[in-house]
């Protein structure tokens, strides 16, 4: 069973030379919002990592580090 350990989505957005408050209001996110996804925890839910990745053009997996338990 695999499980998240921390978001890659500030990296991905840097890698990509894409302006983070850009990004998370095209999507409809508020600063909020992106801090709490991208900063702690919290894992997206699936409706949420679909719009991200669709966004982005990942798959969904990309969104987060993954380890295996």
């Amino acid at each position: 069973m695999a499980r998240a350990v921390k978001c890659l989505l500030p990296q991905i957005l840097r890698e990509r030379n894409i302006d983070h408050v850009e990004f998370y209001e095209s999507i409809g996110w508020t600063k909020q919002l992106y801090y709490v996804y991208s900063k702690t925890k919290r894992k997206m839910s699936i409706d949420t990592l679909k719009t991200v990745a669709n966004a982005l053009g990942l798959p969904m997996d990309e969104l987060y580090e993954w380890i295996e338990e």
